[in-house]
């Protein structure tokens, strides 16, 4: 059953909280929010360079020209709040530095930071890098960014290490 003990604990939050969370950030306005990403989705959709500042050494630059914007707003998923799109292979270049906490297979990660030369994660760390280093060599694009996305759920706020959350905190990219 869904929300479930177990999410309430990884978002640290008693389950009480976590239910009234769970109901706001799945039952909000979605159509509202169609609307609202519209101007955002013509935007990605004319650009052709992405530079991403931030916190810690983040700096990264990447191509998105000529690929397709894809809104996420409730239509396909619950809870929604994204819209992403596919960088040029190998246009990434620079470094981007995570400040949120991850989990994948069960393990946590944290402090993970990538660096890209010609679109490619040439060097990798984090909390264990030696895991994240056997994650990014699973196969032969695995080190290559397949997904640039900006989320903006306004009820999530924070990670909680449940990517099917994280991935919409709203003023979040990944």
């Amino acid at each position: 059953r869904w929300p479930t003990p177990s999410m309430a604990q990884l978002a640290i939050m008693s389950t009480e909280a976590f239910e009234n969370f769970f109901f706001d950030v799945c039952t909000l306005d979605y159509a509202k929010m169609a609307r609202a990403e519209e101007p955002l989705k013509e935007r990605f959709e004319k650009a052709d360079r992405v530079r991403i500042l931030g916190p810690l050494d983040t700096d990264l630059s990447f191509s998105i020209q000529d690929l397709p914007a894809v809104p996420c707003v409730g239509d396909r998923n619950i809870p929604d709040g994204e819209l992403f799109t596919a960088p040029v292979k190998n246009s990434a270049e620079g470094v981007i530095h995570f400040n949120a906490p991850t989990i994948y297979n069960g393990k946590p990660f944290d402090e993970i930071r990538l660096v890209f030369r010609e679109g490619r994660i040439v060097e990798a760390t984090g909390s264990d890098t030696k895991a994240i280093n056997a994650v990014l060599d699973t196969d032969e694009g695995a080190r290559y960014l397949g997904e640039f996305s900006m989320g903006f759920n306004p009820y999530i706020k924070r990670a909680m290490r449940d990517i099917l959350f994280d991935e919409k905190i709203c003023g979040s990219i990944h």
